[in-house]
């Protein structure tokens, strides 16, 4: 078999920021406590698991917590239990669940039956690890005796192959490979066809040292290594090669070696949570389109945290994050839809997010008398501002980025700037000397031409030439107030949002209206963007939000009566699926017209600001940003599941009364 080991050591995913670094002011995370005043006595946890009916059972130091979602139910060494100490816990392929225990012993649970097994050795020896291979038989992982197998009702003890290594850790690899952590590095075995483990070699890229923890990825043939002191190593084992083994280096360089990781979970979304002895949690965010971790939190004594010491981090079949620390008991994390961004400059923070824009790499953030940058991959901060050319105390009310690297932005009082790629410092546009004109309140464009939309008028500005287009009332524009201008991508046609009763396209030289209502009052326009089949939507000041079907040339018509959170809307954007976003005060509005329905957002789903004209903004991974008077806010896309578990009907007890007595039945889930 030809093994070889070769260690990367630029680290190739953006996880390497975890530690050591300026963490971005994310939240999105509320955290509730079950300690001894719900139901749980012991504030140790060691293990969590879920069995086929969905009970939760948390293992800690002094027995098993079964959890049905509303009470905890203690099991005992006597009730069932080999033990009381629990080690280790593992759900196997058929629902059952297996305990390990600090003296050597098992406890196996399925079908309401436990059984408890133990092998006899020379010495007592903690359960470290329990897994279960392909072909169905487990293995559990003694401390400082080798590993044991149970196939068929039987134990077999192998102890000679493991002589002088203490295991933490283990997991099995493709066609019967076996990754064992110990605590001097990791080794790879082989699990032969008569059972017996051979050992192959060590990872030599991986130092010496404890492996606290080896997770499973959901990319195939990956794994996860964590380290008591060298952080954290992902590593490749290559089938076509038989053993080929690639490291990548995590934490070399960024601050993570000292760090004691304890456990890893990858979520399946792609998330990681690290479980680490003195930091708490940290959860790296995935992000599909660049295959890379971004949006690093630490949940800590930030949090309010009893305890940063933490064991073990539980994904349920529901998606649901449950957290077992060591001292401060078992922690359940509702991951709210919404994740709020404040950005800190030299003490000073910045919440009031006047306009944004997300691309690849950055963050864009206009804000009172300057742009904000951050780079994703390390969290730095880049600050425009008066010293950059900006004008000093006039607000970023626009933003746009074109695909040349080009800044362009806008301002309140002062006109448009733009920074060429490469350039430190932006210039004015200087494309009029009328007040009003220098309000900018959104740009977009292409390659060729920038859309600046003004309080009076917009400017189609040629990038090549530098020369400037005015249009206005004098060129059939049915208002001066220009809210917002959107390019629709496949056919460069520009849809105008202004203050009247009619829906602008501007299509090459041609300026055509269509007229949205007769009589009443007229509708400001405040933002207006496309969907996938060339419709166009529009946000007003007031009246809710009207839809153009661009094929029957028809409006329709969605307020309060149709469920929106107000009519008075400040933003409004379309995202890949067709969802229509609608920004208001105190909360979000989301249109899914392919099921005929409206949801609302507020604090309870973790949004807390009332967003700002215009700023809004849908990323490549199409989750859609809210710039508001308390930060930005991004609606996380993955987070936004359909649970397709069937709840369990759990009686707890049914007592039929009669006049004579009463009959009482205590059950489980039916």
């Amino acid at each position: 078999m030809l093994i070889k080991s070769a260690l990367n050591k630029v680290c190739l995913l953006a996880i390497c920021c975890l530690i050591g670094l300026n963490l971005f002011g994310q939240k999105s995370i509320e955290v509730k406590q079950f300690d001894s005043q719900s139901g749980i006595l012991q504030p140790f946890i060691y293990s969590i698991n879920q069995d086929d009916q969905g009970y939760l059972w948390v293992g800690t130091s002094e027995g098993v917590f079964k959890y049905n979602g509303f009470n905890f139910e203690v099991l005992y060494e006597g009730d069932s239990l080999s033990e009381n100490f629990i080690t280790v816990g593992y759900t196997d392929s058929s629902g059952g669940i297996w305990w390990g225990h600090q003296s050597g012993s098992l406890t196996h649970y399925k079908d309401g039956q436990f059984k408890n097994l133990k092998i006899e050795t020379e010495f007592e020896s903690s359960v470290n690890a329990i897994k279960e291979d392909k072909d169905g038989n487990m293995w559990y992982a003694l401390q400082s005796n080798g590993l044991v197998r149970y196939r068929d009702g039987k134990l077999k003890h192998y102890s000679e192959e493991f002589e002088d290594l203490n295991i933490s850790d283990m997991e099995f690899a493709y066609n019967g490979l076996l990754l064992v952590g110990t605590d001097e590095g990791l080794y790879l075995y082989q699990i032969q066809k008569q059972g017996n483990p051979f050992k192959i070699m060590q990872v030599k890229d991986i130092p010496d040292g404890k492996v606290t923890h080896v997770c499973k990825s959901q990319e195939k043939d990956t794994y996860w290594i964590g380290t008591e002191e060298n952080g954290i190593y992902k590593i490749k084992v290559d089938p076509s090669t038989k053993g080929f083994i690639e490291v990548i280096s995590i934490g070399e360089g960024y601050d993570l070696q000292d760090k004691i990781v304890r456990h890893i979970l990858e979520d399946r979304s792609g998330n990681l949570w690290i479980s680490t002895q003195e930091e708490g949690v940290l959860k790296a965010s995935y992000s599909a389109s660049t295959n890379s971790y971004i949006d690093v939190q630490q949940i800590g004594e930030n949090y309010r945290l009893e305890s940063t010491d933490i064991n073990l981090v539980f994904e349920d079949r529901e998606g649901n994050i449950w957290v077992g620390s060591h001292g401060g008991s078992l922690y359940y994390l509702i991951d709210h839809l919404f994740e709020q961004y404040v950005e800190t400059v030299d003490t000073q923070t910045y919440k009031n997010i006047l306009s944004i824009y997300v691309d690849t790499n950055f963050y864009y953030y206009g804000t009172e008398g300057k742009l904000i940058v951050e780079r994703k991959i390390d969290n730095s901060i880049t600050v425009y501002d008066s010293l950059s050319g900006l004008p000093k105390t006039d607000s970023v009310t626009a933003i746009y980025i074109d695909r040349r690297g080009n800044y362009w932005l806008g301002t309140d009082q002062h006109g448009a700037y733009v920074k060429y790629f490469g350039a430190d410092n932006f210039e004015a546009l200087n494309l009029s000397l009328d007040k009003i004109s220098n309000s900018v309140n959104s740009i977009t464009g292409g390659d060729q031409f920038i859309f600046i939309a003004t309080k009076f008028g917009m400017f189609q500005y040629n990038t090549i030439t530098k020369d400037a287009i005015k249009l206005s009332t004098e060129n059939q524009l049915k208002h001066n107030d220009i809210s917002q201008l959107y390019k629709d991508p496949k056919t460069s046609t520009i849809w105008v949002a202004t203050r009247s009763n009619y829906l602008s396209r501007i299509r090459g030289s041609e300026i055509k209206h269509f007229k949205i209502k007769e009589t009443g009052n007229i509708l400001d326009i405040i933002s207006v963007c496309g969907d996938s089949k060339g419709d166009i939507w529009m946000a007003t000041y007031g009246h809710g939000v009207y839809k153009f079907d661009n094929t029957k040339k028809e409006f329709s018509h969605f307020d309060l009566n149709s469920q929106l959170l107000s009519d008075y809307c400040y933003s409004l954007i379309v995202d890949n699926n067709d969802n229509v976003w609608i920004g208001h005060r105190g909360g979000v509005s989301r249109i899914i017209p392919d099921r005929k329905m409206v949801k609302t957002y507020g604090p309870q789903n973790g949004f807390m600001g009332d967003c700002s004209k215009s700023a809004i903004f849908k990323d490549h991974d199409n989750n859609v940003w809210f710039g508001t008077n308390e930060g930005a806010y991004k609606f996380v896309q993955s987070k936004d599941k359909v649970n397709t578990i069937p709840p369990l009907t759990d009686l707890l007890k049914i007592i039929v009364s009669s006049d004579n007595s009463d009959t009482e039945y205590s059950g489980g889930p039916i």
